[in-house]
């Protein structure tokens, strides 16, 4: 058993030019990338757009931002159990996955109905709707990125890339967010 602990592994070869030029882990960094970057952009925007166009109070703007990111949560737990039972039905894991991901990012488009609505009721509707669908996108994400598409020996590596990817949108989303309150 001791022989077996310390015997040579066999060199692995999973180095970080071999993960960028997969289409998976690109895949990866993009959907991480613009989930981030709308996850921070409202985070950052949001209060200051309800307080400013839309004539609420900070407290107020807090409040439906909790909401709208609470609804990520519970429609996160649920997306991931909706996922999980699909594929324990046999549907195949990476469509299933892929598919909620797809529809959490077209959900979140509905934040530009609210952009558009001259009614500040419809502006907050879309804002927690749009936020909520995005909890579609998050389990799924995870699950398709870290578990089922991910190479076992690279899983360090590709969660390092794939925290990148996140970090970067969170640097850019507030400049641009900053960017567009000062013009």
């Amino acid at each position: 058993m001791q022989a077996a602990m310390f015997a040579p592994r066999a060199r692995l070869n999973h180095s970080l030019s071999n993960l960028l030029s997969s289409p998976v882990v690109r895949g990866g960094l993009i959907i991480n990338f613009c989930y981030s970057y709308f996850a921070f952009y409202c985070m950052t925007w949001m209060p200051a757009y309800l307080v400013e166009q839309r004539g609420l109070s900070l407290r107020q703007s807090g409040l439906y931002a909790f909401f709208s990111f609470a609804g990520i949560a519970v429609v996160a737990a649920l997306a991931g159990l909706a996922a999980d039972r699909l594929i324990a039905r046999g549907h195949d894991a990476v469509v299933v996955r892929k598919s909620f991901i797809v529809a959490g990012f077209m959900g979140g488009t509905t934040v530009l109905l609210g952009a558009y609505t001259r009614s500040p009721q419809m502006a907050l509707f879309w804002s927690v709707v749009s936020l909520s669908l995005l909890g579609l996108v998050t389990a799924n994400n995870l699950a398709l990125v870290k578990l089922t598409l991910n190479p076992k020996q690279a899983v360090g590596l590709n969660t390092g890339l794939q925290h990148l990817a996140t970090s970067l949108a969170g640097g850019v989303s507030a400049s641009l967010s900053e960017a567009r309150r000062s013009v």
